[in-house]
């Protein structure tokens, strides 16, 4: 059974996207995504969006409905992102606003990505996810990021924990925790000029 997500901003705003719940994938809230994207200001309507982790989407969506001129959302689980697959091939006002879906692990998509880098990358793996030192290694060496004016979002849960890891390997980002409840968000900026 199919739940729905709505766009709260932008171009996008009113629209609801499919979503099957699953135990193991834990939408970003309304107001999460929100605060996030409202933290984040001119950067996303300026830039690029890769939204890691993605599952319903909703976080990389609500990018492009912002202006995001670029988004790329990569999910994993076939059961999460069929819906929101099928939905990028549908609708007509998605399909003009740039955004690619692609159906892989991501840590896979991290070691042999060779695109472009992006101005945003957003990270928010399954709660007590166990290979954070891993990902962020794999962040860090995949091009993905930005060497001047990148930002790092994780999104993850109050035990995890994983800012003294992004610092060791990201040490010219300038961190950033806020707090909604049991989630956790980290921005890192790249400061170096």
């Amino acid at each position: 059974m199919w739940h729905m997500i709505r766009i709260q901003s932008g171009i996008l705003k009113g629209m609801s996207l499919p979503f099957v719940p699953d135990p193991k994938t834990r939408p970003t809230t309304q107001k999460v995504r929100e605060a996030l994207l409202n933290s984040l200001g001119d950067a996303v309507s300026m830039g690029s969006f890769a939204d890691l982790f993605a599952g319903s989407g909703a976080v990389g969506i609500e990018a492009a409905s912002r202006g995001a001129r670029e988004v790329l959302l990569v999910e994993k689980d076939r059961k999460v992102a069929l819906p929101l697959e099928q939905f990028l091939k549908t609708d007509r006002r998605i399909q003009k606003a740039g955004i690619r879906l692609i159906r892989e692990d991501v840590l896979s998509f991290l070691e042999k990505y060779e695109g472009d880098p992006f101005d945003i990358v957003f990270l928010d793996p399954p709660y007590e996810y166990p290979d954070w030192e891993k990902l962020l290694r794999c962040l860090a060496s995949s091009g993905i990021v930005q060497k001047k004016g990148s930002i790092i979002v994780l999104e993850y849960f109050h035990r995890d924990d994983p800012s003294g890891v992004v610092r060791e390997i990201f040490p010219d980002h300038q961190t950033k925790v806020t707090s909604y409840g049991e989630s956790r968000i980290l921005f890192a900026r790249n400061v170096n000029p």
